[in-house]
């Protein structure tokens, strides 16, 4: 009785164990293609040849840790050739690679000087160009 309970303790572990391990590395995403993604750096004297380019179009500031930032985004899935997104407040890197994750393909830029420049106070921020 006492190795049948060991057994059973032991099997119950395992089990346990190869859960984590499944349900632990479906959840992981390899970066592949997404990190090839990159966000165009705009700043200074550039800018005034640039904005030029962005007639018709909305830009929209984000940073990757902010939720309404991706709700924002998701929005904008439908029309990508319509908006710009600027990433702020973070790596460029990361920004490229939140866009990638969640399936934007939208084009991408940062800036030293693109928050004060764009008068960008809070997230998530737009204006129409």
């Amino acid at each position: 009785m006492v190795a049948r309970s060991r057994f059973l303790r032991r099997a119950s572990h395992l089990v346990a164990l190869g859960l984590v391990i499944i349900f632990g590395t479906a959840q992981a995403k390899p970066l592949g293609p997404q990190s090839s993604r990159v966000c165009r750096q705009v700043n200074g004297a550039e800018w005034e040849g640039f904005s030029e380019s962005l007639k018709s179009k909305e830009l929209v500031a984000f940073a990757s840790w902010c939720s309404s930032c991706r709700e924002k985004l998701m929005s904008t899935k439908a029309s990508p050739d319509r908006f710009i997104f600027v990433s702020v407040f973070e790596e460029p890197e990361q920004s490229a690679q939140a866009m990638s994750r969640l399936g934007l393909t939208s084009k991408c830029i940062y800036g030293a000087d693109l928050v004060t420049r764009l008068g960008i106070r809070a997230l998530p921020w737009s204006k129409k160009m």
